[in-house]
């Protein structure tokens, strides 16, 4: 990382985290929607988790490009902080907080509505959502440190013609 640019948040970093937050997410998702298909014995119970956790793949992309500039902007307020823990805290709180209307809103159309299950899975959902968001920051940081990695890496190629340009 440049020292006028030390964390990442272009648009390039940005795309990285959203579509990591997303597909984390998404994994979930869907894999919670597979057990819990699993878990039923008639044939007519199928469709609801397939169709939930579908659902809840689209609504969550819908949801990461909303709030892309948020992260956005919570970045580049974090652009002179260093720790890179830091940075994973402080997007695991955004994202387990901006994540916490939709859930309210979401556990409307489960059985567990208006009991104290529904706290419980909503929290969990923005534990998880939370999770999601730092994972995806910690990718971002990542593919911006490979990126400069392979940026200071010359080519061999552009050596070989470098010296066989200097020969002639």
């Amino acid at each position: 990382m440049t020292r006028e640019d030390p964390t990442p948040f272009t648009f390039g970093d940005l795309a990285v985290h959203t579509f990591a937050t997303w597909g984390l997410f998404s994994l979930v998702a869907l894999a919670h929607g597979a057990i819990h298909a699993s878990a039923v014995s008639d044939s007519y119970g199928y469709g609801l988790p397939g169709f939930i956790s579908s659902l809840a793949v689209l609504v969550s992309l819908v949801l990461v490009w909303v709030g892309a500039p948020v992260a956005w902007l919570v970045a580049r307020a974090m652009r002179r902080v260093t720790s890179t823990w830091t940075h994973l805290a402080v997007f695991w709180a955004v994202g387990a907080v901006a994540s916490l209307p939709a859930l309210w809103l979401g556990s409307a159309f489960t059985p567990y509505e208006n009991t104290q299950q529904a706290i419980t899975w909503i929290l969990v959902g923005a534990v998880l959502c939370g999770t999601c968001a730092s994972a995806g920051r910690a990718i971002a940081f990542g593919a911006r440190t490979r990126r400069e990695r392979r940026a200071a890496t010359p080519d061999p190629e552009d050596e070989l013609l470098d010296a066989l340009g200097s020969q002639g």
